[in-house]
C-alpha cells in the first residue's frame, strides 16, 4: 500500500490556507496527506517549528499583506530554512505585485520592478528563498476573487469607488483567478512537485485573459463609480501564462465566472 508523503501548509489561518482546507478536505493533492500550520502550530521566527515528517513538499503561504511589510523576506527565510531541515521540496507563494504592469504581458523571466512597498518586499522575500532553499519553485499569484479588495466583503447596497485607467473605460485591468481554480492548480502544482515532475523554478499563476474590474462589478451586481484620479494607480498587470498552460488546462477567466466560482465558494472561508 503506497503511503501518502506529507504537505507540511504554512499561513494555514491566511487567506489562501483557509480556502485550501475547505476544498482539499475532501479532495486532497494526489499522493499528499496536508499539515497545517496556522500561528498557533508555529509562530514563525518567534519559536522552534514543531517535530514533522521528513521529506515532501513544504507549501509557504505564510506572509503579511498589510502593515509591516518587511517581515515577509524574513518569514520566507525561516520556513525555507526549515524546508532545508525537512528536506522538502519548497514551494513559496509570491505575488503578481513583484512587476511592474503595463501594456505587455508580465513574463516570468523579465526584470522585477514593483511599485508598491508590498512588492518589493515579495521581491526581498523571493531572493531570499532563492539563496536557502535549494530548487524551490516560486508562484506569482494574480488576484484572487474574493481575497482581494474589490469583491470581499458584503457590497451589496453600497457604492464601490474604482479606481480610473488610461487603458479605457472600465478601470484596471488584472488577470484574476477563481477560488476553485487557484485550490485545482496549488493541488495539482503540489502533485507534481511529489512527483518530481519539472514545475520550473517560477511560474506565474492566473486564469488567461485578464479582466476589467468594472466588469467584475457588473458581474456581481454592485453599484460602482469612479473615484477621482490617483497617482500611482496601475492600469493593468497582465500575466504571462505559457508555462502554467504548458503543465495543465486552466479555464480562461470571464467577469460572469469569476463571480460564479466565488459564488459556489458561498463567502470566503
Amino acid at each position: 500500500m503506497t503511503v501518502d508523503a506529507r504537505l507540511v501548509v504554512t499561513g494555514a489561518n491566511g487567506r489562501i490556507g483557509r480556502l485550501l482546507r475547505k476544498l482539499w478536505a475532501h479532495k486532497p493533492p494526489k499522493g499528499l496527506f496536508p499539515i497545517w500550520l496556522t500561528r498557533t502550530e508555529w509562530n514563525i521566527g518567534v519559536e522552534a517549528p514543531p517535530d514533522l515528517p521528513t521529506g515532501g513538499v513544504l507549501l509557504d503561504l505564510a506572509g503579511v499583506t498589510r502593515g509591516d511589510f518587511e517581515r515577509n523576506p524574513f518569514l520566507a527565510s525561516k520556513v525555507a530554512d526549515l524546508s532545508q531541515q525537512l528536506g522538502c521540496k519548497l514551494i513559496y507563494v509570491s505575488s503578481a505585485s513583484v512587476y511592474p504592469g503595463g501594456a505587455m504581458d508580465m513574463d516570468e523571466d523579465q526584470a522585477l520592478a514593483p511599485v508598491s512597498a508590498y512588492g518589493r518586499s515579495k521581491v526581498a522575500a523571493e531572493v531570499t528563498v532563492r539563496a536557502v532553499a535549494s530548487n524551490p519553485t516560486i508562484l506569482r499569484l494574480g488576484n484572487i476573487a474574493g481575497a482581494d479588495a474589490l469583491l470581499a466583503g458584503n457590497r451589496q447596497g453600497k457604492l464601490v469607488a474604482l479606481d480610473q485607467s488610461t487603458y479605457g473605460n472600465r478601470g484596471p485591468v488584472r488577470s484574476y483567478i477563481g477560488p476553485h481554480v487557484l485550490a485545482d492548480v496549488l493541488s495539482l502544482i503540489c502533485s507534481k512537485a511529489i512527483a518530481a515532475k519539472g514545475i520550473g523554478h517560477t511560474l506565474n499563476v492566473a486564469q488567461p485573459d485578464p479582466v476589467a474590474m468594472a466588469d467584475l462589478l457588473d458581474a456581481a451586481g454592485y453599484d460602482w463609480s469612479f473615484r477621482a484620479p490617483r497617482e500611482g494607480v496601475i492600469d493593468q498587470v497582465a500575466l504571462s501564462l505559457g508555462r502554467l498552460q504548458a503543465l495543465m488546462p486552466v479555464p480562461p477567466a470571464t467577469a460572469p465566472s469569476l463571480v460564479e466560482d466565488l459564488c459556489r465558494l458561498g463567502g470566503w472561508p
